[in-house]
């Protein structure tokens, strides 16, 4: 199972994101999960068709392949050849670059790897296609997170984050970003007197968790979906043929990470010991993106630096990379074998790149 490296078609790019990798962790960032408007909606309320931002996922993306499929092609993508944009028969190398870590995909269920949902569009179609599990979700997660906001008035329910040496430190649901989209309803819930609130639980006592921790795992279910169409390639199985699997965030408790962005401690609390690391991955994603990450990208974006107690880069297996970059990767290696953060038998294979 091999790790997608993005920007690593420029090969500076990818040593960097390869070496923070090995250094700092396996970064999950952020991407917004949109999804058209309602059809129904649009036809009986009148509502405008636009496209709507439904979750920011926060994921890293794997390929589940051999490394021979890596360099065959499998799908259709745009090139430049001669001032020109041709379609061309792709291999994932020729998508991604040349460079990249493999993980077994057994070891990959200790983080929580999952293969990718694939949803896609029909016009005209009002209910039932693909896209209308997403909006479900949506409804679903937004329904819980006003059942989580009536939990916390009642002052009966444990608040977040209970995988935690923190769980005492009081933070409320909107620091948490725990809170309904539509305003009306948080009005509404805030108004509620205590007793009253306390009075409605009995209502929704079922066997189940709190309310937040039901979002937690619908916004990991919405951090595994993607389009099986690229609109950019004009194919309509682009990204299904990839064979993607995805790790979003994950709240494990196996698991080691740090944000970011800013966030209470309950909710963050390794970031203390790792600000640096996150200060130096920041700023390489700016400087790869051109930009600076706005404040919603920031608090999406996870790094995932310790499984089961052990550094991230000890499960990698097997590094990828361009054959005139194998001596800065072996250099690397040795270097991060003798620190312990990599296995000693770690193998280098040189993809065509």
């Amino acid at each position: 199972m091999a790790v997608r490296i993005p920007y690593s078609t420029n090969d500076s790019a990818g040593f960097d994101i390869l070496e923070a990798i090995i250094k700092h962790g396996l970064v999950c960032t952020s991407e917004p999960l949109r999804v058209k408007t309602d059809p129904l909606r649009v036809r009986v309320e009148g509502r405008t068709s636009k496209l709507h931002t439904i979750s920011m996922q926060t994921r890293a993306c794997f390929t589940l392949s051999t490394f021979e499929d890596l360099s065959a092609p499998h799908a259709l993508a745009y090139f430049r050849k001669t001032g020109n944009d041709v379609l061309m028969p792709a291999s994932h190398f020729d998508l991604f670059g040349g460079f990249g870590i493999a993980v077994d995909p057994i070891a990959g269920r200790r983080m929580g790897v999952m293969p990718a949902m694939y949803y896609y569009q029909i016009e005209g179609v009002e209910d039932g296609g693909p896209e209308e599990m997403l909006r479900r979700l949506y409804e679903a997660k937004q329904t819980l997170l006003a059942l989580h906001s009536i939990e916390e008035r009642s002052g009966k329910v444990r608040m977040p984050w209970v995988h935690t040496a923190f769980s005492d430190e009081r933070a409320t649901s909107h620091d948490l970003g725990l809170t309904v989209d539509d305003q009306r309803v948080e009005g509404a819930i805030r108004g509620l007197v205590p007793r009253k609130a306390e009075a409605i639980l009995p209502l929704f006592d079922v066997d189940r968790r709190s309310s937040w921790q039901i979002v937690d795992k619908i916004n990991y279910i919405l951090g595994l979906f993607q389009n099986t169409d690229s609109s950019v390639e004009h194919s309509p199985l682009a990204f299904y043929e990839q064979r993607e699997w995805r790790l979003p965030y994950n709240s494990q408790t196996n698991l080691g990470w740090y944000s970011l962005g800013n966030h209470p401690t309950i909710r963050d609390p390794q970031k203390s010991e790792n600000i640096r690391a996150a200060g130096v991955v920041l700023k390489m994603i700016e400087r790869m993106k051109g930009r600076s990450l706005t404040e919603s990208e920031r608090d999406s974006t996870w790094v995932l630096f310790e499984v089961d107690r052990l550094p991230f880069a000890s499960i990698i297996e097997e590094i990828i990379c361009p054959t005139h970059a194998a001596d800065r990767v072996e250099r690397l290696v040795r270097s991060e074998i003798s620190s312990g953060k990599l296995n000693r038998n770690v193998k280098i294979s040189h993809s065509l790149a």
